[in-house]
């Protein structure tokens, strides 16, 4: 056991004063107000804390880090090394994620999955399938070769039980309401994207029971005032969650502000949609026939495409911050509590309260991660 004092915390909801948190290894015990001098607290062997104490960060789009892609390479190696990267800069929980390719790479990927999982890395709280079940014409950087219709054997390795909290990305227009409704029944959460469906067709793909929109404004069809597409649907909702990258390449801090404002910090969360280079050095990653190289910041395709990000949640927040102005309070909640709601780990991760995972950290005022003793 492990006692520490946090004269500032965001506790996955609001911001407390002077909050004594007890830990074992894996979990939060017992949290409780102080009124004790830090001298008094310091001769009971209990570790101060300086700067913000935050939950865990929890990153439901996260394709590679570390110098490995999960699509490139889906061992369990691979994982270890893409949390353990991102782990370093404030990330506790990882949906880590297979852009479309072909069944093999979806099987490997689900068994690495579940062996780590099995393995009891905590962190790994599921798996993001994004794609293949996509728009040709929204693809982005995702082989057109491999996006095809639902098929059974993608259906047998959505539904498998072993691989944690499982998430699917889908273009309503390419699947129906009914194959919604049955990864749904199989406790499968549903987004949409890479879509150029009408605001209708997302509306009803809603209606199904899907829950939300990837990567907000970018892949999928825009708004405009008779045509508001997946844009329109996610900020009409009154419901619906959606992801954004907050790099501020696959979006201005406008439209971050224009989403907190449309959406709340209750629906909007951020992603990284993270590649190999991120958390690394590294500067270039292979994806198909195709290399995908660093320059001025971007990842981006021979052809001259945004391919995914470098980019880590710390950053995001700090972005959304310092950037989009939007208060520091609410940025939290999106790294934090929302994601967790999103992906129902809402029980374990996404909050520092007794019974969820010992996954901390702790910030500066420049909201820069700092090593919790």
């Amino acid at each position: 056991m492990k006692t520490y004092f946090a004269p500032r915390m965001f506790d996955g909801n609001q911001m407390v004063l002077n909050r004594l948190i007890h830990t074992s290894e894996k979990q939060i015990e017992k949290v409780e107000d102080t009124t004790l001098s830090i001298p008094e607290l310091e001769q009971q062997g209990v570790s101060i804390l300086q700067g913000l104490l935050v939950p865990g960060f929890i990153d439901l789009q996260i394709n590679g880090g570390g110098g490995m892609q999960f699509n490139h390479t889906p061992t369990p190696e691979c994982l270890h090394t893409m949390f353990n990267a991102h782990a370093a800069t404030g990330t506790s929980a990882m949906f880590p994620t297979v852009i479309t390719d072909d069944i093999d790479v979806m099987k490997q990927s689900a068994d690495a999955v579940a062996q780590v999982r099995a393995e009891g890395i905590q962190g790994i709280a599921g798996v993001h399938f994004e794609g293949p079940h996509l728009s040709d014409s929204k693809k982005g950087m995702h082989e057109g070769k491999h996006i095809r219709p639902l098929s059974q054997e993608e259906m047998a390795i959505y539904c498998r039980k072993d691989m944690g909290q499982v998430i699917v990305t889908v273009a309503p227009e390419t699947v129906s309401e009914e194959q919604i409704r049955q990864l749904v029944s199989h406790g499968i959460i549903v987004f949409l994207g890479h879509s150029n469906a009408s605001a209708e067709q997302a509306n009803e793909a809603l209606s199904a029971g899907a829950i939300g929109f990837t990567h907000l404004f970018n892949a999928m069809s825009g708004f405009t005032g008779r045509a508001p597409g997946l844009v329109g649907s996610a900020m009409a909702s009154a419901d619906a969650y959606a992801g954004i990258i907050a790099d501020m390449i696959h979006v201005s801090p406008i439209s971050l502000q224009a989403a907190y404002r449309a959406l709340g910090s209750h629906r909007l969360f951020m992603v990284t949609d993270a590649m190999a280079p991120s958390a690394s050095g590294h500067t270039s990653f292979n994806y198909g026939d195709d290399t995908i190289c660093l320059k001025d910041g971007k990842l981006l395709t021979s052809n001259g495409n945004l391919a995914g990000s470098v980019l880590t949640l710390v950053e995001a927040l700090q972005n959304a911050h310092f950037k989009a102005h939007i208060p520091l309070q609410e940025c939290l909640k999106m790294l934090t509590s929302t994601p967790a709601r999103a992906a129902n780990i809402h029980q374990q991760f996404g909050a520092i309260k007794p019974g969820y995972a010992n996954a901390m950290l702790v910030l500066d005022e420049h909201l820069t991660v700092l090593p919790i003793p």
